[in-house]
């Protein structure tokens, strides 16, 4: 298993037990779903297996191979045109059942396989409850059968080994940090970033997202290595400062 996937696992683990505080809502749940990019209040099973690895990424430098969505056909889309899908799981594996939504037959629910047992999978799963529903109430470990009603996305196959690519960050003609590149975006401490402009950094914990003197930073935040990451983009913008990429010098350069 591969350094991205152990982490991705580790991660989901760690969310256990978050719940649901009204349907389809809560402060994690909000985050699970901003992270996938759909609003609050949408089922969120994929949300969560998305956040989940987008987290790892993010703490190992590392790029995200799978598909950002919170829809579970995507997945499975997305896995078969890419030769991905098996009938027989693997602690790691995304897991997508199949049934029946509105007369349609589609992939419905997803959730990571943390290890096999005989006939059975264990899993880690977001949008469910102790009895497996597909619109539960929180984080739940679970066991399921091994059966025609599963498929398993092996994305571990794209999982990358080697850490990213990273730009300096520059402003009024000084170095300020190195931003290590997920998904083609330039990632930045935010308190950093922010104090090294002159702001005062704070954290709207309802949003989850970091504010500049009060005001509320509109981005997503990764943690890595116990530090908040965001789009270095994003927070030039909220400062109201222009960005220049030197792709020759690998540098950012952000000015007024």
């Amino acid at each position: 298993m591969s350094k991205l996937v152990e982490a991705a696992i580790e991660i989901a683990l760690s969310q256990e037990g978050v719940r649901e505080e009204s349907e389809n809502r809560g402060p994690r749940v909000d985050a699970y779903l901003r992270a996938a990019g759909v609003g609050p209040g949408n089922p969120w099973c994929a949300a969560f297996v998305y956040w989940c690895i987008e987290q790892a990424a993010g703490k190992l430098a590392l790029a995200n191979p799978f598909p950002r969505t919170a829809y579970c056909p995507d997945i499975l889309n997305w896995a078969n045109e890419r030769d991905l899908l098996t009938g027989s799981p693997e602690p790691g594996d995304v897991f997508l059942r199949i049934g029946e939504v509105g007369g349609e037959t589609r992939a419905c629910h997803t959730g990571f396989v943390t290890h096999t047992s005989g006939d059975h999978f264990g899993t880690i799963e977001g949008n469910t409850n102790i009895d497996g529903s597909r619109e539960g109430i929180g984080v739940f470990l679970r066991s399921r059968p091994i059966s025609g009603s599963y498929k398993f996305a092996r994305w571990s196959d794209l999982a990358p080994d080697h850490a990213s690519e990273s730009y300096s960050l520059v402003h009024s003609g000084r170095a300020i940090c190195d931003m290590p590149v997920v998904n083609g975006r330039s990632l930045c401490p935010v308190r950093l970033c922010g104090e090294s402009l002159g702001f005062e950094v704070g954290w709207n914990n309802e949003e989850q997202v970091p504010t500049f003197d009060g005001m509320e930073v509109p981005t997503e935040t990764t943690v890595i290595d116990g530090k908040a990451y965001a789009p270095i983009r994003d927070l030039a913008r909220s400062a109201g400062l222009k960005m220049e990429v030197d792709a020759a010098s690998r540098r950012v350069v952000i000015c007024r």
